[in-house]
């Protein structure tokens, strides 16, 4: 037995006590984020970026059932659409000519979109000429047809302007106060939004900018459908 005993091995080692945690104060964290970040600028415009588009998106939310009321008769489309496109344009804008024909046939394929278009005059005085005229025209009914025409004319010079009004019988009012409003909550809304070209649009809600073709625009939908059928009630 006692040589039994001796022959025992010892008793391991007791583990050592956890390292205590540590505690750095504010100076010491913003110090390691300033070295991360002096390390690794290249994620400073992502971030950006990112934060920019956070800031838009909760934008877009906060004015979402302002920018989906249309202006009058400014309008193409189901006016029960599942699927609400909103396009800030400029009629001297010839990305947004290029544009027309790619909305026109969205809307002529897929029963189920509306297009709402905001008249966003920033190429001068001849674009907030054509943006009074497209309204007025809207307020007689006749908004479609003077923005196809508008933009089939080719690019915008007084001369086309003056012609297509003349068809469409469209005649600036001596008051303007109504056109000049709604030009002046476009603009404020497109301020909000970041919006400083053409064209830009609004999607379900999501913003999307530039000239995105008809297969962009039919794909964007098609995501605003599908996020719509993930986020309902099952």
């Amino acid at each position: 037995m006692l040589a039994a005993s001796a022959m025992a091995a010892p008793p391991a080692p007791a583990a050592p006590p956890p390292p205590a945690s540590v505690q750095l104060d504010r100076a010491q964290i913003e110090g390691l984020i300033r070295a991360y970040l002096l390390d690794n600028p290249e994620i400073i415009p992502e971030a950006m970026q990112r934060l920019e588009e956070r800031q838009r998106n909760e934008s877009v939310a906060e004015l979402r059932a302002q920018l989906e009321k249309p202006f009058e008769g400014a309008w193409i489309g189901n006016p029960e659409a599942d699927v609400v496109v909103v396009e800030f344009f400029d009629y001297a804008c010839g990305y947004c000519r290029r544009m027309a024909g790619d909305i026109e046939r969205l809307v002529a394929e897929d029963s189920k979109v509306k297009i709402v278009f905001r008249e966003f005059p920033i190429l001068g005085p001849g674009s907030v000429e054509a943006a009074r005229t497209a309204l007025q025209a809207a307020r007689s009914g006749g908004y479609t047809q003077f923005h196809r025409d508008i933009f089939a004319a080719g690019p915008l010079t007084k001369a086309s302007l003056q012609k297509v009004a003349k068809k469409g019988k469209i005649k600036l009012p001596k008051d303007m106060t109504a056109l000049d409003a709604e030009l002046s909550a476009n603009r404020r809304m497109a301020r909000q939004l970041g919006i400083n070209g053409t064209p830009a649009f609004i999607i379900a809600g999501r913003f999307v900018s530039g000239a995105i073709g008809y297969d962009g625009l039919k794909e964007q939908v098609a995501a605003a459908r599908a996020a719509a059928a993930k986020a309902a009630p099952k």
